[in-house]
């Protein structure tokens, strides 16, 4: 099997220095060597490429472009798989990206991070790898997938979408209502079994070849798949909005909501409804979300509804943003932003 392992760089790309973690290619290398070691009897060629090696801090649309492209031109060259290692902190923004400028992925692509470098005795690093590639091995799905161990659990694989952002205060990692697609029990994968999880059969039915075509045509076509101008607010109680201004480029704005889908609402020069009708008058879409469904929403959604404002449906919030990003970086609107791509898209 012809693996395409590709470094990006990140905590798992590094080595602790006295000082700090500094980027190094070595420790990966080392790592996918003393995995082939160890199982001698899975027949794996991995091909390393490094389309750039940052800190994944530092890693935004460019560099997802970049990446999809770098990763299409893996696929052409006839892998069977791919393996890209990057950084936590930005990873389930990179995953999202991926899943959606790459629809209809005929192979698999699994995304691997680590806590601490490989050289760390304490990293979950390995596990991190040696689940992805268990997973690989053993079902061979197309599409987007990360990998990851938290502490004092079994290694899990999500969906591309379905990661959240790993907890500030002890770095773990999660999908919302507990959605991860399943887990390494054993070193075997069990999928977890929720009816909102899709099966095995509907997963593999994402190999597809007119979707796969399309992503190509538009990876030759679009300069750019991911619009750099999205302004993003925070749920932030009181926000004063008075000082942003609205001519400066925005393609679109999302306001993250308190969890009850709802945000400042009062009015005033400085206020989120001010902005949201600023935007409305220069046509700039503006989004509240991602924002779970709600039979009777309150008084303060309705006033921004009113004002102009859009709801964008419950997903994670990297996959919110990065897929208004590409809706705006390939269409130049958010027309169909409510409509689910595939099973990764939710």
């Amino acid at each position: 099997m012809r693996i395409a392992a590709v470094f990006t760089g990140g905590t798992i790309g590094s080595v602790r220095t006295t000082d700090s973690v500094t980027l190094d290619d070595a420790p990966p290398r080392l790592a996918l060597s003393a995995w082939q070691e160890s199982h001698p009897d899975q027949e794996i060629e991995f091909t390393v490429s490094e389309p750039f090696r940052i800190l994944s801090e530092d890693a935004g649309p460019t560099h997802w472009d970049r990446l999809a492209r770098h990763i299409r031109k893996r696929v052409d060259a006839g892998f069977e798989a791919i393996v890209v290692f990057h950084g936590s902190d930005t990873l389930p923004w990179t995953a999202s990206a991926l899943a959606f400028a790459l629809q209809g992925l005929p192979i698999p692509l699994l995304l691997v991070a680590a806590d601490t470098p490989l050289d760390d005795p304490s990293t979950n690093g390995h596990r991190n790898l040696e689940a992805a590639l268990e997973f690989l091995v053993q079902e061979r799905l197309p599409g987007v997938f990360t990998a990851w161990a938290n502490p004092s659990e079994e290694p899990r694989i999500y969906l591309g979408t379905r990661l959240r952002p790993a907890a500030p205060l002890d770095d773990t990692f999660s999908a919302p209502r507990g959605l991860h697609f399943g887990t390494l029990h054993e070193h075997r994968f069990v999928r977890h079994s929720s009816p909102a999880n899709p099966t095995r059969e509907e997963v593999s039915r994402q190999r597809d070849p007119l979707a796969w075509t399309a992503s190509c045509r538009r990876l030759e076509s679009t300069p750019s798949l991911f619009a750099q101008r999205l302004l993003v607010l925070p749920p932030h109680p009181g926000l004063d909005t008075g000082r942003i201004p609205i001519d400066q480029g925005w393609q679109g704005i999302l306001q993250i909501p308190f969890h009850s889908a709802t945000a400042p609402s009062l009015e005033g020069e400085a206020s989120v409804l001010d902005l949201a009708r600023r935007a409305r008058d220069k046509g700039i879409p503006f989004l509240l979300g991602p924002c779970v469904p709600r039979q009777a929403p309150y008084d303060s959604t309705m006033r921004l509804l009113e004002a102009g404002v859009r709801l964008l449906p419950a997903m994670t919030l990297p996959a919110a943003q990065v897929k208004l990003m590409f809706l705006l970086g390939t269409q130049g609107h958010i027309a169909g932003f409510d409509t689910p791509l595939s099973f990764e898209q939710i």
